[in-house]
C-alpha cells in the first residue's frame, strides 16, 4: 500500500508544471506546492484587481460574476475531485491532487484575464 500512495504522489507531482517542488521528501513537496498555490493567487487577485479598476461599472459587474462563476466552478471541480480521491483512502496524495486542481484551475484562470487586460 505504501509503495502505491509514493508512486501516486510521483505521478501527481510529474504533473506539475512546478518542477521545483519535486521532492523526495513529500511533506517538504507538499509545503512547496502550497507556497506555489499562494503565489498563484496572488498574481491571480492583483491582476484581477488592475483589470477591475479599469472597467466601467457595467464591465465590473460583468467581470465579478465571471469571477464568482469560476470560483464556484472550480471548487466543485475540485472537490468533486477530492471526494473521489479521499473516498479511496489515498491520505496525502489526495491533497497533492487538490493543490494540483486548484494549481490548474488557477493558471488557466490567469490566462483568461490575461486576455482581458487592455
Amino acid at each position: 500500500m505504501k509503495i502505491k500512495m509514493v508512486l501516486l504522489s510521483k505521478i501527481l507531482l510529474s504533473s506539475f508544471s512546478y518542477a521545483k517542488c519535486n521532492n523526495e521528501n513529500q511533506i517538504v513537496a507538499y509545503k512547496c506546492l502550497q507556497s506555489e498555490l499562494k503565489t498563484e493567487k496572488t498574481k491571480m487577485n492583483q491582476l484581477y484587481q488592475q483589470i477591475y479598476a479599469q472597467y466601467d461599472d457595467k464591465n465590473k459587474q460583468l467581470l465579478e460574476k465571471s469571477q464568482k462563476a469560476w470560483l464556484n466552478y472550480r471548487d466543485v471541480q475540485c472537490n468533486q475531485l477530492l471526494g473521489r480521491l479521499t473516498y479511496g483512502a489515498l491520505g496525502m496524495s489526495a491533497g497533492f491532487a487538490a493543490i494540483d486542481c486548484e494549481l490548474n484551475s488557477i493558471q488557466f484562470r490567469l490566462k483568461e484575464l490575461k486576455s482581458l487586460t487592455l
